[in-house]
């Protein structure tokens, strides 16, 4: 089986994997915000809401990490595949 790639594909999913990032850095500053505003109410049912937008939050953050380790591992291979491209094989 043969892949083809080129280094303007990779630099193409980069982007739009650190798009993805930053809209879940947005997603999760929102629900942070809103929650921040929500009113004190002391009943059971508000603070089980409050506890599941925190969760919703944590969890718009966890995915940024592989995000970010794959980014750098696709740009290490944009280098590589550029560099065997350059010497022409």
């Amino acid at each position: 089986m043969r892949i083809i790639t080129s280094p303007e594909v990779i630099r193409t999913t980069v982007s739009d994997i650190k798009k993805i990032i930053k809209e879940l850095e947005k997603l999760g500053e929102e629900i942070k915000s809103v929650n921040s505003k929500l009113p004190e109410w002391s009943d059971k049912k508000s603070e089980e809401f409050k506890m599941i937008m925190d969760k919703i939050g944590k969890l718009t953050v966890q995915p940024n990490q592989t995000l970010l380790q794959t980014v750098k591992a696709m740009e290490k291979m944009e280098l590589a595949i550029q560099i065997y491209i350059n010497k022409g094989f």
